[in-house]
């Protein structure tokens, strides 16, 4: 199989190719622009994807000494509330049968929390969500993070907005899913190798089952318990969305984890639905767009089986 290579995460979301994050026990900071953490938390060490603190903006965090729950900052009106409102529906009493088969694949919700966030100068309330914290129980958490769906952008998205999100991953209009990032326990260096945002988009229709081959392995053999162990709960989360016609997904995606260092379990592979800004409840019939992506991406898992063992070669990016 060809070594996969990984694109360098030293980019900010804004574009700039040189910045240089300073890490400290208060803050990080980029450029002028300075996040301090609040007291008693860290950045949450395993988050692959979305606003990462080492960037400069509010990334998950967690308490220091408490590994059962994470905090992730809610979004900006109408995001924040969008994704809050999908958490307080699901794990209410009462909700539909639909409703009630999600819940299995979804982390936990503990509700939400305001915690004082200042920059140096001004102090501000952030308001995160508490959240069940998926790596809390594995030893060596090998994460990947895949936006299910064919088309990313929700019906209520301007015609700007939908060509932007067209724009991004040409590729995810027939592939149905994409790589978002990923980190992935290197056997030999006995560390993390790191693939980022610009990785995953840098793949396409043949790298991109190539990549997950990599993410099933730790450098040296290939976890084939673990991708048979994934498709078999993918199968079942299918099922589900076969079913279900309360809600549907846009944007959202699939966080798979396995402890590198334990056989395929119940405990030790997981994989759970996350991140629901684009959730809408007011439409009908089943989300055709999220079953699609799925069954391609397990498509992509079923062809990893298909391959012939062979070593596969990782690389680390810069972090």
């Amino acid at each position: 199989m060809p070594q996969v290579m990984t694109a360098r995460s030293d980019a900010s979301d804004s574009g700039e190719s040189d910045y240089q994050c300073r890490m400290s026990e208060s803050g990080c900071r980029v450029g002028a622009h300075v996040i301090f953490l609040p007291e008693g938390y860290e950045p949450l060490p395993h988050q692959v994807a979305g606003h990462l603190f080492t960037n400069g903006k509010m990334g998950m965090l967690r308490r220091r000494g408490d590994e059962r729950a994470i905090l992730k900052p809610l979004q900006k009106f109408p995001k924040g509330r969008r994704e809050a409102d999908f958490y307080q529906r699901l794990f209410k009493a009462g909700c539909t049968a639909g409703m009630e088969a999600l819940r299995p694949w979804i982390p936990d919700y503990y509700g939400v929390k305001d915690i004082p966030i200042t920059d140096g100068s001004t102090e501000r309330q952030q308001t995160f969500l508490l959240l069940e914290d998926q790596a809390a129980m594995l030893n060596q958490a090998s994460v990947l993070d895949v936006k299910i769906g064919r088309q990313c952008w929700d019906h209520e998205a301007s015609a700007k907005k939908i060509e932007i999100e067209k724009s991004k991953y040409p590729a995810q209009e027939q592939l149905g899913y994409r790589i978002s990032a990923m980190r992935v326990y290197n056997k030999t260096a006995n560390d993390f190798d790191h693939y980022d945002k610009l990785y995953g988009l840098s793949l396409d229709a043949h790298s991109i089952v190539d990549a997950l081959s990599v993410f099933f392995s730790d450098g040296i053999d290939r976890r084939c318990d673990v991708v048979s162990d994934v498709l078999s709960q993918l199968k079942s989360l299918r099922d589900v969305f076969c079913m279900q016609e309360d809600v549907h997904f846009y944007s959202s995606s699939l966080l798979i984890l396995y402890d590198s260092q334990a056989p395929a379990s119940t405990t030790s592979v997981k994989v759970k639905m996350i991140d629901f800004a684009h959730t809408y409840f007011d439409q009908s019939g089943i989300d055709e767009n999220y079953i699609y992506g799925l069954t391609h991406f397990m498509d992509g898992l079923q062809s990893i089986l298909q391959e012939p063992v062979s070593a596969i070669s990782h690389a680390s990016s810069s972090q």
